[in-house]
């Protein structure tokens, strides 16, 4: 999908007897045939599951010796699904499992099974099926999940200039623009907060490899990171992701024709732009946490289409 290598997962056989027999039990029929996702940046098993009894379902299955961060995710995942409004274009939840199998703690999720595929910019009104997506996603405003956080209060994620260590090397393997630039980068980043802020449902992680596109729509996948705020942060953070792909369009593109973004205050999107800046660039000079050896290549590939973009921008 991306030009960044996944993280590795485990294919159905791979899990242990055990805990494809409590998968099974939880799905209430054998599973006769399963297909693996190879895609994204947890090391946890996805993947399609074949029925006995004719039914598909999407099972996460991940154990919490392996990665611990991706058990927290899930758990967050399944909370926020639970709740979801069944006319969201968001697969429903079945069931989960949260238990100790054979000494170690594992969690799956049964998920409604979509039959789609990730999204090929190459195809024909693919970026249409998307953007579609983000709207109707914008329309979950008020936000009908009580108790989520507010993206605005996100300090540890969007405030990283203030706290930058500006004579760390690893800024200047970007190249000269981004030390040049860190004192007007963490000044334009100070607006992010209040740029951010608002009512609707936020994904917190939209990008490509989160969404499931068919030939007639696309769903939103991967919800641990829910929160309330403005309704364009979505259509907004996804940029650098998507220009990644094959045949994606440059942020600046985007931007200029997207419903949900061509009536927002450009210094609001300059500072929330920046501020997501900051959160790649220092995640990627860090250590990738257990279970997500690719994750600091992904996060840095998407600081470079940010900076790109920012540099054009403030040309």
């Amino acid at each position: 999908m991306y030009r960044v290598a996944a993280t590795p997962r485990p294919r159905w056989e791979e899990l242990p007897d055990a805990v494809r027999r409590r998968t099974s039990a939880l799905a209430g029929s054998a599973v006769v045939h399963a297909e693996s996702v190879t895609a994204g940046f947890s090391n946890g098993f996805a993947g399609a599951l074949s029925l006995a009894d004719g039914r598909r379902v999407f099972a996460k299955v991940i154990a919490e010796h392996i990665n611990p961060v991706g058990v927290r995710m899930y758990r967050e995942e399944a909370e926020v699904l639970a709740l979801m409004p069944r006319w969201a274009p968001v697969p429903a939840l079945i069931d989960v499992v949260d238990a100790d199998i054979d000494g170690e703690q594992w969690v799956c999720l049964l998920i409604e099974h979509v039959d789609g595929r990730a999204p090929d910019l190459r195809r024909a009104g693919e970026l249409g099926r998307i953007t579609d997506l983000t709207v109707r996603l914008a329309r979950l405003d008020p936000c009908p999940i009580a108790g989520l956080p507010r993206i605005a209060d996100a300090a540890g994620t969007f405030d990283r200039w203030r706290h930058v260590d500006r004579a760390d090397p690893g800024l200047a393997s970007y190249g000269p623009w981004l030390p040049a630039n860190l004192d007007r980068l963490e000044g334009v980043a100070a607006g992010w907060s209040t740029a951010i802020d608002g009512t609707a449902l936020v994904h917190g992680d939209f990008r490509p490899d989160n969404i499931i596109v068919t030939d007639a729509s696309a769903w939103a996948v991967d919800w641990p990171g829910a929160s309330v705020g403005a309704p364009w942060v979505d259509s907004l953070l996804m940029l650098p992701a998507l220009a990644m792909l094959d045949g994606g369009p440059s942020p600046a593109d985007v931007a200029a024709s997207h419903p949900l973004l061509t009536g927002v205050d450009p210094d609001a999107l300059d500072a929330v732009s920046a501020a997501a800046l900051g959160y790649f660039v220092t995640s990627s000079l860090l250590e990738p946490p257990p279970g997500l050896p690719t994750i600091r290549a992904f996060q840095r590939a998407q600081a470079e289409v940010l900076i790109r973009w920012l540099r054009d921008r403030w040309k």
